[in-house]
């Protein structure tokens, strides 16, 4: 539609709704000349004409549904009976003339909600609202449902001079996402005009500002509202922390005693809950729900937790309100006996490298040792040493006569070694001989026992 051409009142974005009970009107204005209505529904119907002077309706239409007014020469007004119930539920007007505007009326009913069917719950730390709708009906489909949230801050005190001030406060309205809104029978099936019905709910996790919050439904066709209740939020005071032994660990495998304290868990209550370290996973101990103090079950702390194990007190909440933290530290008393025990720690661990280094040259030499004594002995088995030459020599020389003891009186004997004929120690040796043991050597042995 042209700014300055036909329009048709009211219509916005080309739909109007219109009550079961209500009598329909339209205006059509800014012509100039003739215009011809026009009723759309599967096919279009000629409602009348309007010219500068005056209105007519078609006879051939749609008889007692309609009245056509003259308004001035560039308006003219169509009055729909809606006590006419054959009319269908959907349909659009045309006014057409040098050009034309249309609108497509939604035939409603207004959302029924009553207040019996409303329910809202606050537990621990989220909200659910719910609200029935007994009845409601749109010729098009156009069905929504929505619930806002209000907080009302609470009171602050303006300073606008130096003796006085004035109380302001905050009003925010935000609407809650993914609501649900369930109809049957199917609210799609446009050519089914019988009334809905079903449910429109919410769930969500409360606020974290402080305020009073309140929950309200609207239900369309009709923007039926209802309130269904709120809720005070009240934000914890942050923990702090007091521990023993305090300000430093006097030693190794210390416990470790720390107790939170808080003026207030918040409102819904809150919980006091102690953690090693900086994980949110795995508290030491937790408190009841609104109690304000916690005694943290005692901690056990070595020298590796010196300076970087912490002790932590929380606010479990709907959301997490951190407080004090405790961190192990070691006196100067400590530090020094830890100086120590390192320093006895590194003469322990140098003195116990010599002994390895003693120990390993020890190993070393006996087996160099036992290695020289096993391969003399099997050069000497072999005969390829002095030992066999020094037997070759006292097989050539005389043997000397053996004694006796002088008691026995028994005339010494002697022993000759047979005649070879031979001038040398070694000139007797041939190589068939090499290995072959001397005979001597067996006497020698039997000598030695």
């Amino acid at each position: 539609m042209s700014p300055t051409g036909v329009r048709l009142q009211p219509c916005q974005s080309g739909v109007v709704e219109v009550f079961y009970s209500d009598s329909f009107n339209l205006t059509c204005d800014q012509y100039s000349g003739t215009v011809t209505w026009y009723v759309t529904y599967e096919r279009q119907y000629t409602i009348g004409t309007c010219s500068t002077s005056s209105c007519q309706i078609d006879g051939s239409g749609s008889p007692g549904y309609f009245t056509l007014t003259f308004l001035t020469p560039t308006s003219s007004r169509l009055i729909l009976h809606w006590t006419y119930t054959g009319l269908p539920y959907r349909h659009t007007y045309t006014c057409r003339g040098s050009d034309q505007d249309d609108c497509t009326v939604d035939f409603v009913s207004h959302a029924i909600v009553p207040a019996s069917g409303l329910t809202f719950t606050s537990t621990r730390w989220y909200v659910q609202g719910s609200s029935d709708v007994t009845s409601v009906f749109s010729s098009m489909g156009r069905y929504s449902c929505s619930w806002t949230e209000t907080r009302d801050s609470n009171p602050v005190c303006i300073e606008f001079d130096s003796v006085s001030c004035a109380l302001t406060q905050t009003v925010n309205v935000s609407a809650i996402p993914n609501v649900t809104l369930t109809l049957t029978p199917d609210p799609s099936d446009v050519s089914n005009i019988q009334d809905r019905r079903g449910t429109c709910s919410f769930s969500k996790r409360l606020p974290t500002d402080d305020g009073n919050y309140t929950y309200t439904v609207v239900v369309s066709p009709g923007n039926t509202e209802r309130t269904a209740g709120s809720v005070e939020i009240v934000r914890p005071v942050m923990p702090r922390v007091s521990c023993c032994p305090s300000p430093y660990v006097p030693g190794q495998n210390t416990s470790v005693v720390c107790t939170c304290n808080t003026q207030s868990v918040g409102r819904p209550e809150g919980r006091l809950r102690w953690f090693r370290g900086s994980g949110n996973n795995n508290p030491i101990n937790s408190g009841n729900y609104g109690d304000t103090n916690l005694i943290m079950t005692p901690q056990m702390v070595t020298f590796a937790d010196f300076d970087v194990t912490t002790f932590r007190c929380d606010v479990d909440w709907i959301e997490t309100v951190s407080g004090e933290s405790y961190t192990a530290r070691m006196g100067p008393e400590v530090e020094e006996s830890t100086a120590e025990v390192e320093k006895s720690t590194a003469e322990v661990e140098k003195s116990s490298g010599l002994t390895v280094i003693l120990a390993v040259t020890a190993a070393l030499l006996l087996l160099l040792l036992v290695t020289i004594i096993v391969f003399c002995c099997w050069l000497w088995r072999r005969g390829w040493v002095m030992p066999c030459a020094d037997m070759g020599r006292q097989a050539s020389a005389p043997p000397k006569p053996l004694e006796t003891d002088a008691d026995d009186n028994l005339p010494p004997t002697a022993l000759r070694e047979p005649d070879t004929g031979l001038s040398g120690p070694y000139e007797s040796l041939q190589m068939d001989d090499v290995g072959l043991r001397s005979p001597y050597a067996e006497i020698s042995c039997r000598g030695n026992h």
